[in-house]
């Protein structure tokens, strides 16, 4: 007995350990630990067909291993395949880093659980039915048979019989991995058999945030300063059902008979209703806040400023004061102004008309707000954080940026703020009050120093013209501080227009002693829109022209990353991270999210300076024909007829390369250049392009500097 008892101590602390890694309190980001898995060089090596998408998962550092959630998921697993312990053996679990509401089976025995359905389940039980589905695609073959079906076969009359045949058979198979997973796994594992109901609402409302939070107002504004009524609905669309709907060209069939079937299997059931709970609720709902944490992560790298916001002003409910959520709400903010003073928000906010529930009002105000009144209500955010979390260097960083945007479009001219709150009754104000600061003893001597002495010191009186932004730096303006800052930004700025008048360098003048060139990457559009993917040939233009010009640089492929430590395979994430960060801002120049701590990998990889290089190719129709017709003379030309209609039926191909270098540190775009290159054969002018940007860098033309 006191044997057993030991055991379930030590087993608790190490549980207790292993558990008791991540404090919320200091979150940045989620990291793969422990001995990377022989899956990864065994994927990033594959050239089959059939593992190009776990390939491109494993590639794109889209894969967690040995974080808190592996481990919690892991147990799942043992508790659901006790009584199958050679299928437990063969079975691989991982965390996607994706924020869509799902998990994947493969037949090599892996089933992938993703971050968005961590961050989305209510309770331990419906994530092991979730799993027990999953298990089933597996037991039963489904992922080779559907693969079948997918093959094209010459007894369907069309590509609509074919598409309804793969649907038939998929949602016939979602139906047996409902029945198969309750009945061969779920069912006497010991969790509770009512929670299967649950499992169907995350399904069918997983497009919703994390919870539903009223948005206060307050939040937003002060006693100084409201937004326009205008800027908030008064009535928001309320969140629908959609269980019954048509299924006929879904792969999963309707939410609805789904539901109804698994509650007569457990209506049925002879098993007694097991624990909502068999490992402890707290380290559930641990998880599923790492899981939230992480989402946001991802919503920032994608841009997606709306959902990135609310989601983390609803988490602010359960974590307040917690310093990550409230730098993802300065981010969400900044970035929402960086995009609207560059190329707009219709890329990165949805339609409002298209929201339900009270994140539609987000949608709206975020539409609504002017491109002054977002880059303040950003900078207030951020300067009051800077105060709160004096250590954080991102804060500042954002204020500084944003001072400088308004400074450069004249919007942040001390006259144009004022003083006196909105809606001030400015009758009140004494005529003879002027100073902010008290009256000097010393009257000045002559009229230049009256004019240093009064400069900054008067209040600004409202005028009828003032709108909300005009209001909305009141008690700001109040603190020396933050008026510093403006100044100094002030100054910042023309100092730049003044260096920018003296020296007229480009970006090929530029220098970046190091760099990682972040697999290149040939993309060849098919018929169907996708793209394929050539990434070798490009990856060998790129290599032999660092190689020939001697450029400083590491190159990072598929092949490199299958030979990683778990610490090099995180500081990749990190480095793919920004890359997709940066992809998502269209260019925009801007502090980028994943600046934030990214030192230690570019310290890691030997590179402060990111390049990519990326070409995409399309190709025209192969017979042009209007090319041929429309060129009468050809017809009286005899001997050169059969060559113009050979010109005519080759495939015309327009490549586009873009090259780009960025100081990941510092989010300065060091070059960035872009070639159209149409032609026949156009493998000779990209390799061409490619040489002339590595002689940038090549030592010989720096020394020649």
């Amino acid at each position: 007995m006191l044997k057993k008892l030991l055991t379930v101590t030590l087993l608790l602390l190490f549980c207790a350990h292993s558990f008791g890694q991540i404090d919320l309190n200091e979150y940045t980001f989620l990291k793969s630990e422990g001995k990377m898995p022989a899956d990864f060089k065994k994927y990033l090596r594959s050239e089959t067909k059939e593992n190009q998408l776990l390939k491109r998962l494993f590639s794109n550092g889209m894969i967690f291993y040995g974080t808190e959630l592996n481990q919690y998921v892991d147990k799942i697993a043992d508790q659901l395949l006790k009584d199958h312990p050679d299928l437990r053996a063969k079975m691989r679990f991982y965390i996607l880093n994706s924020n869509n509401v799902n998990a994947f089976a493969f037949s090599d025995h892996i089933i992938l659980v993703s971050l968005g359905l961590l961050a989305q389940v209510q309770n331990e039980s419906e994530l092991a039915f979730i799993i027990s589905h999953e298990l089933i695609h597996i037991v039963n073959n489904h992922i080779e048979k559907e693969r079948i079906v997918v093959k094209k076969n010459p007894k369907y009359n069309s590509d609509k019989d074919q598409a309804l045949v793969y649907h038939n058979r998929s949602r016939d198979h979602e139906y047996e991995s409902d029945k198969e997973g309750f009945i061969k796994f779920y069912e006497k594992s010991g969790y509770n058999l009512d929670a299967i109901n649950g499992v169907f609402d995350v399904l069918l409302y997983d497009y919703l945030p994390f919870d539903e939070v009223k948005l206060d107002r307050n939040f937003l504004e002060t006693t100084f300063y409201k937004f326009p009524d205008s800027h908030f609905l008064v009535n928001l669309t309320p969140i629908r059902s959609r269980e019954d709907f048509i299924d006929t060209l879904s792969t999963h069939p309707n939410i609805l008979k789904r539901r109804t079937i698994l509650n007569n299997l457990v209506e049925n059931s002879n098993t007694p209703q097991g624990s909502v709970f068999i490992q402890p609720d707290s380290l559930f709902y641990k998880v599923r806040s790492i899981a939230r944490f992480e989402c946001l992560n991802n919503y920032l790298r994608y841009h997606d400023y709306a959902h990135s916001f609310y989601n983390a002003y609803a988490l602010l409910q359960e974590y307040p004061n917690n310093e990550f959520l409230e730098q993802v709400l300065v981010t969400s903010l900044y970035g929402l102004s960086k995009h609207k003073n560059s190329d707009g928000i219709k890329d990165i906010v949805p339609s409002y008309k298209d929201g339900e529930g009270e994140i539609q009002q987000v949608f709206h105000l975020f539409t609504k707000m002017n491109r002054d009144e977002s880059a303040l209500l950003a900078i207030r955010f951020s300067y009051q954080a800077s105060l709160k979390y004096p250590k954080n260097s991102y804060f500042p960083s954002v204020v500084n940026d944003l001072m400088q945007d308004l400074h450069n479009r004249k919007r942040l001219n001390y006259a144009d703020y004022s003083d006196y709150p909105m809606n001030y009754d400015v009758t009140l104000i004494p005529k003879d009050t002027v100073e902010t600061e008290s009256t000097q003893t010393q009257t000045p001597k002559n009229r230049f120093e009256k004019i240093k002495s009064n400069v900054k010191k008067t209040k600004v009186i409202p005028i009828e013209t003032f709108k909300t932004h005009n209001y909305m730096l009141v008690d700001l303006r109040q603190d020396s501080a933050f008026m510093e800052l403006v100044e100094s930004n002030l100054k910042v700025i023309e100092d730049k227009e003044i260096l920018g008048a003296i020296d007229e360098r480009k970006f090929d003048d530029k220098v970046c002693n190091s760099m990682i060139v972040w697999n290149p990457k040939y993309l060849l559009k098919t018929k169907d829109g996708s793209y394929k993917a050539k990434n070798e040939m490009i990856e060998k233009m790129v290599h032999h022209s660092i190689k020939e010009q001697k450029v400083q640089a590491v190159e990072v492929s598929d092949y490199v990353l299958s030979n990683l430590s778990t610490e090099k395979y995180n500081h990749f994430c990190k480095i793919q991270n920004f890359y997709t960060d940066y992809i998502y801002s269209n260019g925009i120049p801007m502090l980028y999210y994943e600046s934030n701590h990214i030192e230690d990998a570019c310290l890691d990889f030997g590179g402060s300076c990111i390049n990519f290089i990326n070409a995409y190719e399309t190709r025209s129709s192969s017979l042009k024909g209007a090319y041929f017709l429309f060129v009468p003379p050809a017809y009286f030309l005899f001997p050169f007829a059969p060559q113009l209609l050979i010109h005519s039926l080759i495939k015309h191909k327009e490549t586009r390369v873009e090259y780009r270098i960025v100081n990941m540190i510092s989010s300065e775009v060091i070059a960035q250049k872009t070639a159209v290159i149409e032609g026949k054969n156009n493998i000779p002018a990209v390799n061409v392009f490619i040489n002339r940007m590595y002689n940038q860098y090549s030592p010989k033309k720096g020394s020649s500097k």
